[in-house]
């Protein structure tokens, strides 16, 4: 399923880190609202790791700053029951004789 605790960890101002499958892999933009990282590749994830422990203040600032407005925005919940709304209404629309 899609990657919830993600967005949430990223409106809430965290550096996300993430695997590149499954609904993780849908809830973050890569280098923008977190990381996505190979499944498996213990190297790849050991250096993210490293790359942000090694942030300036500035930096961390910066990033869980976009990162937490850009899910703010885009997974606010009257937007996403709007969305939803609107795919059902097509949905059973479709469906009428």
């Amino acid at each position: 399923g899609f990657g919830l605790v993600a967005v949430e960890a990223a409106a809430a101002g965290g550096v996300v880190l993430a695997s590149d499958e499954g609904g993780l892999s849908e809830a973050v933009r890569d280098g923008e609202t977190g990381y996505s990282l190979p499944a498996g590749d213990a190297a790849a994830w050991t250096e993210a790791i490293a790359r942000i422990r090694n942030w300036t203040d500035s930096e961390r600032k910066r990033f869980t700053d976009f990162a937490s407005e850009t899910a703010r925005h885009i997974y606010a919940w009257d937007r996403v029951a709007d969305q939803t709304m609107a795919a059902y209404q097509t949905a059973t629309a479709a469906r009428r004789p």
